[in-house]
């Protein structure tokens, strides 16, 4: 499988350098990496990897992020601005808790745990399990690619960068801060929509069709954060708080988990119906 994955377009690294500053367009922020004196975005040529089980990203195409003038964009803004700010007081602590587990976490380590917890309950067989890991890491490898394939289509910009300059976006509803910081690290590449929300319902999508949605006894944790222990019965349980993980955390809109969650949900259909079949499903 290494062998045959030599060439899949995953590296060499490529970085994007970001243009002008109008309303809208992602802008590097704090973190970024600078190459040859440039803060640049990471990933460029995560869009251009070989796919596991979908045959190309082109058919995941989202529809574009809000418009800056539209309701829904404010409400996103003047949330994400509200609870996901480094200083925040609307932000309790079970949120706060999720923000950092998932900083921590990727969905490809929760749902690893997760699925290993369920297969153990369920009692299932080796080559049954085998297909159960195989199926939703194809689901959240592809997710991550249409992710970034949209993420670098439409280049929308982090809260971050928005607050900063919410007296430019053109809507009357929302109010800058140049001064406002997020929660939790604002990653290098651009915000609609989110790898989080994409990874990781596209790994539920895959999980409850094998296993059922709900009925479940799973526990995440991370050495990284030993203190948080975040327990679950249903796999909606884990994606909405992954949800809410980055919006409270200060680095997504709303409206990047709800295009994540979309994507996700079509990537891991599309996995579960077309790969690694059983025999008596093509009976």
């Amino acid at each position: 499988m290494i062998a045959l994955r030599a060439n899949d377009g995953s590296s060499p690294a490529q970085f994007y350098v970001p243009g002008p500053p109008v309303p809208g367009a992602w802008q590097a922020t704090p973190s970024c990496p600078i190459v040859k004196g440039v803060p640049v975005g990471i990933g460029f040529q995560w869009q251009y990897v070989t796919p596991f089980g979908i045959p190309s990203t082109s058919a995941f195409l989202l529809q574009p992020p809000p418009a800056l003038d539209s309701n829904q964009y404010a409400k996103a803004y003047n949330e994400v601005m509200s609870v996901g700010s480094l200083t925040s007081t609307e932000r309790p602590q079970d949120r706060a808790n999720v923000a950092l587990f998932f900083a921590a976490a990727s969905p490809t380590q929760a749902f690893n745990q997760a699925v290993q917890q369920v297969a153990l309950e369920q009692a299932h067989s080796l080559s049954e399990n085998a297909r159960a890991l195989a199926l939703i890491n194809m689901a959240m490898s592809d997710s991550l690619v249409a992710s970034f394939f949209n993420k670098y289509h439409y280049i929308f910009w982090r809260p971050e960068t928005a607050i900063h300059a919410g007296d430019t976006d053109g809507n009357r509803n929302t109010t800058g801060d140049p001064s406002w910081a997020p929660f939790i690290v604002t990653p290098c590449f651009p915000s609609y929509p989110s790898n989080h929300g994409s990874a990781g319902n596209g790994a539920a999508e895959v999980l409850r069709r094998l296993y059922g949605e709900a009925g479940h006894s799973i526990t995440l944790t991370n050495p990284a954060v030993p203190s948080i222990v975040l327990q679950y019965t249903s796999f909606k349980q884990i994606t909405d708080d992954i949800s809410d993980a980055r919006v409270y955390g200060g680095i997504h809109f709303r409206t990047d988990q709800e295009a994540g969650a979309d994507l996700g949900r079509a990537v891991g259909t599309a996995v579960y119906k077309n790969n690694l079949r059983r025999v008596r499903d093509d009976q």
